[in-house]
């Protein structure tokens, strides 16, 4: 069979199937709905009812269509929860079905069990019976409910940006996909994805006073920490001690608290400091992982008297 173009003349008279719109538009439209992450969400729920509701007059694109909620209020029903001992998550999509082609609010319902997991949409099927799925919200039914609660149906729909990009929060990013790029709205940062995970590529610079009130301990200069991109540039301050003396090697925590935004996710941070008198101390900042997440400990030290100061250092590490 001779290759082919459309829209051509020479094929189908120019005449373009939904199919062959998909086709030529997806690649070329990110899905997402259109506005503002900081926009009232689409789907909520009110109380009202066992179920949730779409806002009038908002849009989003669709796999190179573009849908619109229309000027009323949609509500959509959910199952009950009859298992006791049970919650069920349902996951409230807008669906894309190409038998007939419709673009319409659907739910997606979970298993009722004692800890349930959010049944995952339908990505990449692109057979001409298929459906594509852009998830809107999770919704939990408890059992027995008669209706859910604001707080029983999170967002979880992205936005397509004025440049067409993908823009979204922390909560909200769209699928993994190797190259795909997204923008944070409410951090100001840009991720690409490798396929797995998302890696930072830019980030506005955050400084940030990182001192700690604690008892034992009184902070004479501040410690600040600077995050520009992926590289984390940390100024620890100085303390004196005007508790009781400390023991030697006894673990102490150290007047400082390292940003959410700053912490290695899996690597524990070591420094060596030193004390009024000269002697070197170890210290260790403790990765987002650790039981004591960001927090600055004396962990190697021949003890610190009442009245004796620990200097800090300079600190630096990236972040992924």
């Amino acid at each position: 069979m001779a290759g082919y173009a459309y829209p051509t003349t020479a094929h189908n008279s120019r005449v373009v199937t939904p199919r062959e719109f998909e086709d030529l538009q997806s690649g070329q439209t990110v899905d997402g709905l259109i506005g503002s992450p900081f926009a009232d969400p689409l789907v909520y729920a009110d109380s009202t009812l066992r179920g949730v509701k779409i806002r009038a007059s908002r849009s989003a694109y669709i796999r190179g269509l573009r849908w619109e909620s229309g000027g009323d209020v949609v509500s959509l029903t959910l199952d009950a929860n009859d298992t006791a001992g049970t919650t069920r998550k349902d996951l409230i999509v807008l669906r894309m079905s190409r038998n007939p082609w419709t673009v319409e609010p659907a739910i997606v319902k979970g298993t009722a069990v004692a800890n349930p997991t959010t049944p995952p949409p339908t990505y990449g099927e692109v057979t001409s019976t298929g459906v594509w799925e852009l998830p809107l919200a999770e919704v939990t039914v408890t059992y027995n409910a008669t209706v859910v609660n604001p707080a029983q149906c999170v967002p979880l729909a992205w936005f397509v940006g004025a440049d067409g990009q993908y823009v979204c929060t922390p909560t909200t990013r769209p699928p993994h996909e190797r190259g795909r790029r997204i923008f944070e709205y409410t951090t100001g940062r840009e991720y690409m994805s490798t396929g797995s995970q998302w890696v930072l590529i830019a980030s506005p610079p955050l400084e940030t006073v990182a001192n700690t009130t604690l008892s034992g301990w009184s902070t004479t200069t501040d410690s600040v920490v600077t995050v520009s991109g992926q590289t984390v540039d940390v100024r620890l301050g100085t303390w004196t001690r005007t508790g009781s003396s400390i023991a030697s090697s006894a673990d102490v925590r150290l007047p400082c608290t390292i940003p959410v935004a700053a912490r290695h996710p899996s690597r524990d941070r070591r420094v060596t400091l030193s004390t009024t008198g000269g002697a070197a101390v170890r210290a260790v900042v403790y990765s987002a992982g650790a039981t004591n997440a960001g927090q600055l400990w004396l962990v190697e030290h021949q003890g610190v008297s009442s009245g004796q100061t620990v200097r800090g250092a300079d600190m630096f590490w990236t972040v992924p």
